[in-house]
């Protein structure tokens, strides 16, 4: 498979993520802003799209920035198999794929932070939510641009 064919493959696997994000932030969205009250009262249902929208949008973030923006550089013939990831985010910004290597960065932080677990600090757990929140609909329009950039740039030449 050359890295086109894997391209178009790790997309197919990012729209599955899109398409369960946006599920969830249509699911959780009468409970933003988050507060300490609305996390003590969210019933099993609301619980659920919450881990699935934290779930995904971590997912996302993963695949594009593990896979995906790899390829992309790939396909358009740079050289990425020795450089590193900030190298790879700096390059993406310099063609201009990626707004921002520092959102970048700060997407991925937050990430991590998302995936562990703070019994012992609602507050610190209600913030990053009500950040994520904003930064999933960040990620979906940046999402859209980086799907049309493929198609319009890269599947188009084919």
């Amino acid at each position: 498979m050359n890295s086109n064919e894997r391209l178009i493959l790790e997309l197919k696997i990012c729209n599955i993520h899109v398409g369960r994000l946006e599920l969830a932030i249509s699911k959780v969205k009468s409970l933003y802003p988050f507060t300490e009250e609305v996390m003590q009262n969210l019933q099993d249902e609301d619980l659920g799209y919450l881990e699935l929208f934290t779930t995904r949008l971590g997912k996302l973030q993963d695949a594009l920035g593990e896979k995906v923006f790899s390829l992309i550089l790939e396909s358009l013939g740079e050289s990425v198999s020795n450089r590193s990831s900030i190298d790879k985010l700096n390059m993406l910004e310099k063609l201009e794929i990626l707004p921002d290597v520092t959102w970048w960065q700060d997407l991925r932080k937050l990430r991590n932070v998302l995936t562990h677990e703070y019994p012992d600090n609602p507050s610190y757990i209600v913030s990053n939510l009500n950040t994520a929140f904003i930064q999933a609909k960040r990620l979906l329009i940046f999402w859209e641009s980086l799907a049309n950039y493929v198609d319009t740039k890269i599947f188009k030449n084919q």
